[in-house]
């Protein structure tokens, strides 16, 4: 028999996003401190855990043994739930409430942004009401004091581990009737904000207090992206400007701080969102494109939780989704 050592293995369940039947013990504060304490108990004693917000099953048929070491147990997360920051939080029915609704259902705390205090704070409600934590932030995101001053607030809240922006607008109009103001705007809603969040979030994530040796990394950073963003045509200009230049910010950030720890990706939503803003300006589109034939933000929001638990040695810095009917 060979000899036991210190040293731990890193083991994840085949389907990190799988729905946990428990997630609601995980909302309140105690008894995610006992859970954690768990964790940490079991890696104390050379048991192999699983390092998700899910249930710890003892059975080894229910993970997947990686070739990663884990921290050690001082090493590991604090005893703060995890912190998810989400910019660009507007409807109830909208991709922004759904990714933060899927990161609080994993025993996230999250804190949600958006220019409007009635609409974040309604949202921020109903995940209380489901039995997580979530924090209204509200505020410009292209505002460099804003954006500072709701980084202060968001390190309060614990350790910031996953930041998705999510801002933007659709704005349209032929190109010669495009004034410079509603250029400039969609640039610094979809470009500046994205700078300044991000900006403000990686120097969250790299303080986090996490081990960059985990086999997923010190935090995930994602950008809500668009089919604009590979090729623009009209009277798409100022959105197409916007959303490639951000696609453009992603790739530098991932090559800039991949290395130190942070998964950066950019998601390319290619379809319509089947929410309330497309319900509202096109109901005829929504109508004709049928059963799934518009992207469902629930399934948008289960790709982000997924890339969130991607393993470092296969990190996917661009995804595109689509329904199945889109033409592509």
């Amino acid at each position: 028999m060979k000899k036991r050592t210190s040293t731990f293995r890193y083991a994840q369940y085949d389907h990190p996003a799988a729905a946990s039947t428990n997630r609601s013990a995980y909302t309140n504060h105690a008894e995610r401190k006992r859970w954690l304490g768990t964790r940490i108990n079991l890696a104390a004693s050379n048991k192999v855990i699983a390092f998700s917000s899910f249930p710890i099953v003892r059975s080894r048929s229910n993970f997947t043994a990686m070739n990663s070491t884990i921290q050690s147990p001082s090493s590991l997360p604090h005893e703060q739930p995890p912190v998810a920051w989400i910019a660009g939080v507007g409807a109830s029915a909208g991709l922004g409430a759904a990714v933060a609704r899927r990161f609080s259902e994993g025993g996230f705390t999250v804190a949600l942004t958006g220019r409007t205090a009635e609409r974040v704070e309604s949202i921020a409600a109903e995940i209380r009401a489901a039995g997580g934590v979530a924090h209204a932030l509200t505020g410009d995101i292209s505002n460099e004091a804003t954006v500072a001053e709701l980084a202060d607030r968001v390190r309060e809240l614990g350790p910031l581990t996953a930041a998705v922006f999510n801002a933007g607008g659709a704005s349209r109009a032929p190109t010669l009737e495009l004034s410079a103001a509603d250029f400039e705007q969609a640039w610094r809603t979809g470009v500046l904000g994205g700078f300044l969040f991000a900006q403000a979030a990686l120097r969250r994530i790299l303080n986090n207090g996490l081990n960059t040796a985990s086999s997923t990394g010190r935090g995930t950073l994602l950008f809500t992206g668009a089919t604009a963003a590979l090729r623009g045509k009209p009277p798409f200009a100022a959105f197409a400007a916007s959303k490639a230049a951000l696609r453009s910010l992603s790739q530098t950030l991932a090559r800039e701080f991949g290395s130190e720890g942070v998964h950066v990706a950019h998601i390319v939503i290619d379809g319509g969102i089947d929410g309330e803003r497309l319900r509202q300006s096109a109901p005829q589109r929504v109508q004709q494109a049928g059963d799934d034939g518009l992207l469902q933000a629930s399934a948008i929001a289960q790709s982000y939780w997924q890339l969130h638990h991607q393993h470092r040695s296969a990190w996917t810095q661009e995804l595109d989704l689509r329904p199945f009917k889109e033409t592509f």
